[in-house]
């Protein structure tokens, strides 16, 4: 028998007990509490100071990258259609569609990794990419992001929300 050792952690602390086992099922009607379940089992929440520590470790010129490649390509995005990159980070995304001449929203809610971004946006001369300091709970018409202001909404590898429903 495996015993479930995931416990919650600071901010809806309970060490001295452990979070029920939680197997997704991803048929579901309702996919938006099995994201609230899974949010329940990660080891801490997503805030915006551990992601400026780690941004020195991140950035965009690692190219080529094939993830970066695939995803592009799937997307599709065609040829001068506007972008929201949601949690951005140092901007694997937001980076080459910038400089594929896209207009784009870099939105994350990391001071640190827009930082990393604003460098290597700084350093090749891409002026097409806007960077905004916003997380997914945030007011986005507060931050100019309004209904059918972009083209294409991506968000990869940084969904750093509790209630996805919500968010999206």
């Amino acid at each position: 028998m495996v015993e479930n050792s995931i416990h919650e952690t600071p901010g809806g602390s309970r060490p001295d007990k452990p979070a029920a086992a939680f197997t997704p099922l991803l048929t579901t009607r309702d996919w938006n509490e099995e994201w609230k379940e899974l949010q329940k089992a990660r080891r801490a929440a997503d805030d915006a100071s551990h992601w400026d520590k780690r941004a020195a470790t991140f950035g965009s010129k690692d190219a080529p990258n094939p993830y970066v490649e695939r995803f592009l390509e799937l997307a599709a995005i065609r040829p001068g259609e506007s972008v929201l990159d949601m949690g951005c980070g140092t901007g694997a995304l937001s980076v080459p569609l910038g400089a594929a001449g896209h207009p784009v929203v870099a939105a994350d809610f990391s001071r640190g990794m827009l930082g990393v971004l604003e460098g290597e946006l700084a350093e090749r001369g891409i002026a097409s990419v806007t960077p905004k300091l916003m997380s997914w709970e945030d007011d986005w018409a507060a931050h100019g992001v309004l209904p059918g202001s972009v083209d294409v909404a991506v968000a990869s590898r940084s969904i750093a929300t509790a209630d996805l429903k919500d968010s999206l």
